[in-house]
């Protein structure tokens, strides 16, 4: 992996679901961007608040490592109203751009609309053309957003790809603490404690400390 992407829905997803994996590959020089689709919007947040969640994913960009992050702008839980073909083109040319060979996605299968919506934007962007770049797609997991969507889709996550965030887990932790107002407290799945929880129970599955765990859309070997 050289140059990745994460896409991401709302501020936190990225880093509740692929911290500890993108501290470790940043760690490893690989060159990640951060795309965050929506963002709160008045009169249902006021304008003090849109900064703070816009400053709270800078500094969890930092911890992590994250070269940049692409703000999009899109109105959060709109996605599904808001044209597909709009938000393909925004991906499409960041990916392009970038170069990029590596592409993480929100899970098909998650509660949230916005997620299951920029799953079908990556997808639809990563079409296996020729002239494609990408070489691996992967989804992933959101805290309080995958797991309890898989009672209502027929879609569960099943994981088939792991890593080993045992020298990272601390700077996870880290990011995740930036985002403030959204921290929980536990048992909520977006508490601290909550993360360590779910970093375990993934490790365990594997013979790990602690681990992410992804389903694999796409991998290529040259």
């Amino acid at each position: 992996m050289k140059n990745v992407i994460v896409v991401s829905a709302h501020p936190d997803d990225e880093t509740y679901a692929v911290g500890g994996t993108i501290a470790k590959l940043t760690s490893n020089g690989v060159n990640i961007e951060l795309v965050i689709y929506t963002k709160a919007f008045p009169p249902e947040w006021d304008e003090k608040e849109i900064e703070i969640r816009k400053n709270e994913a800078l500094a969890a960009a930092k911890v992590l490592g994250i070269s940049e992050v692409h703000f999009l702008g899109y109105l959060t839980t709109k996605l599904d109203i808001t044209p597909l073909r709009d938000l393909i083109n925004d991906l499409d040319s960041i990916l392009k751009t970038r170069k990029a060979d590596t592409l993480f996605l929100p899970f098909a299968g998650d509660m949230h609309q916005d997620h299951r919506r920029l799953f079908e934007v990556g997808v639809s962007v990563a079409k296996p053309t020729p002239d494609q770049a990408l070489k691996r797609v992967f989804t992933y997991e959101t805290l309080s957003s995958t797991e309890f969507g898989s009672p209502f889709f027929e879609k569960p996550f099943i994981p088939n790809y792991y890593v080993n965030i045992r020298d990272y887990l601390d700077d996870k932790i880290k990011a995740v603490s930036c985002y403030k107002l959204e921290l929980r407290e536990y048992p909520h799945p977006r508490s601290i404690e909550g993360v360590k929880i779910k970093a375990k129970a993934r490790g365990m599955e594997v013979g790990l400390e602690v681990a992410e765990a992804f389903k694999i859309l796409r991998w290529v070997v040259d």
